[in-house]
Order: structure tokens, then C-alpha cells, then sequence
């Protein structure tokens, strides 16, 4: 079990289930369980709200220990709405765009409520901007209408 290293001293070899034994019992040392359900990190918050274990987000360590890995390219989505929560059943792995939709962002508010700024309803929004090609976004045909008509009688007036 032990082997011998240079000066002399013994390096004890641990076990990969041992390792995750001791990041499983440091993790819990951490962690308080509040109303809710909710598992509330103690140990270090960033400004964001986020606890951080090490160098990771907790809440990515904690869906690692007790669900499983996380595929590549996706984000963990807390289904409770509290960042600082740890409970592996209140986190979800989700793609960054449904993370986004699900969030109280105000491009997530729009898409949900599907109406532009003035209340119009987005029945066949125009996609892509006429001036600007690379710009892609949702704009209000009643609104574009509006503008190219008033654009048009400023031109025309000249």
C-alpha cells in the first residue's frame, strides 16, 4: 500500500473511492439544510450568489457528487431560483439557451410574453434587421412598419 519516494519518505496511495469519500464529507461540512428544501452553502459566496467549493461553482460540485458528470456545453440550472442552493433535486442540467429562457432576464421575459415593447402582439415577427444583416433578433412588424413609413415621408419631404 505504501511506496517508497525520494528522501526517504512513504507516499500512502488513496483509493479513487476514498477520494470521493473525503470531497463528499469536506462537501457536507459545507452545506445547511434550510426551508424550503433547500441545501444552503455555507462556505464561500461570490459575489454573484454562487458558493464555490475550491475552484469550481458548488452547485456543479454538488450535481457531479450525487447525479453524475455533466455533458460538455451544458449549464446547471437551479430550479428553486436560489443561487446559493446545493440540492442535487433542485438542480437541472439544461443548454445555456434554456438556462436563459428560464431565467428573469429581459430578453426571456419577452420571448415568454411574445409582444414587442408598444403591447403589439408578435404574430410573424421579422426576424433578421434590414440595415445591419449580422443583427439578428425578434422586432415587431407593426413597429418596423411604422418606422419605414415615417423614414419614407422624411425622405420624401426633402
Amino acid at each position: 500500500m505504501n511506496e517508497p519516494i525520494e528522501g526517504g519518505r512513504r507516499r500512502r496511495r488513496c483509493s479513487t473511492q476514498a477520494l470521493l469519500r473525503l470531497r463528499y464529507r469536506r462537501f457536507m461540512e459545507r452545506v445547511e439544510c434550510v426551508d424550503l428544501g433547500c441545501w444552503r452553502w455555507k462556505g464561500y459566496i461570490l459575489k454573484t450568489g454562487y458558493g464555490s467549493f475550491g475552484s469550481a461553482p458548488a452547485h456543479r460540485v454538488s450535481y457531479e457528487l450525487f447525479v453524475g458528470p455533466i455533458q460538455p456545453g451544458y449549464h446547471i440550472d437551479h430550479l428553486c431560483r436560489t443561487r446559493a442552493c446545493v440540492n442535487p433535486y433542485h438542480l437541472e442540467s439544461v443548454t445555456q439557451r434554456e438556462n436563459t429562457l428560464r431565467s428573469d432576464s429581459p430578453n426571456a421575459i419577452a420571448v415568454r410574453t411574445n409582444r414587442c415593447k408598444r403591447g403589439h402582439e408578435l404574430v410573424n415577427p421579422v426576424i433578421t434587421s434590414k440595415t445591419n444583416p449580422k443583427k439578428t433578433g425578434r422586432a415587431c412588424r407593426v413597429c418596423v412598419n411604422a418606422y419605414n413609413r415615417k423614414k419614407w415621408h422624411e425622405r420624401a419631404s426633402r
